[in-house]
């Protein structure tokens, strides 16, 4: 699928945010990275989830909050990338490097792999749907996604931000079933499905791969 004029390079903006010392976002601290780890947390250790595999590591602060035996973190940035380097140089359980939309990942199995307001940051459409797939393809059991499940904020040109009907996506998989869904306590379901932004416009997701 070719990029419309109109979809921001999104992989340019980031990278550029990055090295001008800019940080992931309001997103990945303080009150929203708690809510956000708090339930991340809780299905890891609920679950017994030794190996996590996240699309979208950021500037690694979000990272600070979560409790994981073993992770891998992917960026598509190297700024990024070399940030959690270095922030995490001495803790040998975690690893990161650099990825591309539709790359295929040899990098073991996980029981579990995540995206944390990470597709709504990809703004073309092609490298969205490859992302969503590579987090089903490498999950041995779990995905997490905290995502916009409905495209509650219309997408302008040039916006490093962009919606779409994900609930409506992942409830016609064959090999993965909703199992747990959570709306932000700043809105309602109903309100989700008429634009209620919230506090924070993004949902949590949980699938579980069928059989597993």
């Amino acid at each position: 699928m070719k990029a419309r004029e109109e979809d921001l390079d999104y992989i340019n903006y980031w990278q550029k945010r990055y090295a001008s010392g800019r940080t992931s976002g309001v997103g990945s601290y303080g009150a929203n990275a708690e809510y956000k780890s708090s339930i991340i947390n809780e299905i890891v250790e609920r679950e017994g989830v030794q190996s996590v595999l996240e699309f979208g590591c950021g500037d690694g602060n979000q990272l600070t909050y979560y409790r994981f035996p073993r992770y891998v973190g992917l960026d598509v940035t190297q700024e990024a990338v070399d940030m959690c380097l270095a922030k995490f140089a001495d803790d040998p359980t975690k690893s990161f490097r650099c990825y591309t939309p539709g790359e295929h990942l040899t990098l073991g199995s996980f029981d579990m792999t995540m995206a944390v307001e990470v597709l709504m940051h990809i703004t073309r459409d092609d490298d969205y749907f490859l992302t969503l797939q590579a987090l089903l393809d490498n999950s041995l059991r779990w995905v997490v996604l905290i995502d916009p499940l409905w495209p509650v904020r219309k997408y302008e040109k040039g916006s490093h931000e962009k919606h779409r009907e994900l609930l409506k996506f992942l409830e016609d998989l064959d090999d993965f079933e909703i199992v747990e869904t959570r709306i932000h306590p700043s809105a309602t379901l109903e309100g989700r499905k008429n634009g209620e932004i919230g506090e924070m416009a993004s949902d949590f997701l949980l699938l579980r791969r069928l059989g597993a």
